[in-house]
């Protein structure tokens, strides 16, 4: 009798702490989004929402200060630096780089605290039936800081197109971002949101640990 009592009670704490172990802290959520995140960057896909149609290469969430940031860069070629050819010149020495004339970088910094998300839910612009979707977060007020930066090609005369880096940048403040995803695992959305609603509920309860 003892060892039966004995034994309930070790597989009943038992299942406590491997109940207690799938509860993730801050890093560990924003790792498991990132996983999400890189499973549909490595589909090299096409940002079919832009009417510019952008390549997405890099969707990072990273832990910053009270906050979270996510980077975001798209470009307008199927290769990740684009495409590009290398000569010698006068003023830039040897391999010189040159672009195509048209090329396009634009880099996408988000920071935000996720204790103002309020809503989740799939971005309705995107076609449902490609592998790739869009999530979008609302958050209650504009609190999103936006920053974008557009890396563009610069023409000289008889030299063709340089990459010269930064042309513009600007910053807004808004009450959404987005996130791409592998939307072809049906169950990848209601993970991801979960993820993101404990995320904001780690960061309310660090905020204010007696509300609601």
């Amino acid at each position: 009798m003892k060892q039966a009592i004995l034994l309930f009670a070790i597989c009943l704490a038992s299942g406590f702490f491997g109940q207690a172990q799938t509860v993730l802290n801050k890093q560990e959520t924003i790792t498991y989004i990132q996983n999400k995140m890189d499973e549909a960057l490595k589909s090299n896909f096409m940002e079919t929402g832009d009417p510019y149609s952008h390549y997405c290469w890099q969707e990072t969430i990273s832990k910053e200060g009270t906050g979270v940031t996510i980077f975001h860069s798209v470009n307008n070629s199927r290769e990740e630096f684009g495409t590009y050819s290398t000569r010698w010149t006068y003023e830039h020495g040897e391999n010189t780089r040159f672009y195509d004339c048209d090329y396009k970088k634009y880099n996408t910094t988000m920071k935000f605290n996720p204790a103002n998300i309020v809503d989740i839910f799939l971005d309705p612009s995107l076609d449902p039936g490609k592998p790739v979707g869009r999530m979008k977060i609302i958050l209650s007020s504009k609190t999103v800081k936006t920053n974008v930066k557009t890396i563009a090609t610069y023409g000289k005369e008889s030299m063709g197109c340089i990459n010269m880096g930064e042309r513009s940048s600007s910053d807004t403040m808004e009450d959404v971002f987005y996130i791409y995803y592998m939307q072809a695992e049906p169950t990848n959305f209601n993970k991801l949101k979960k993820a993101f609603e404990h995320l904001r509920d780690l960061y309310k309860a660090e905020d204010d640990p007696f509300g609601n």
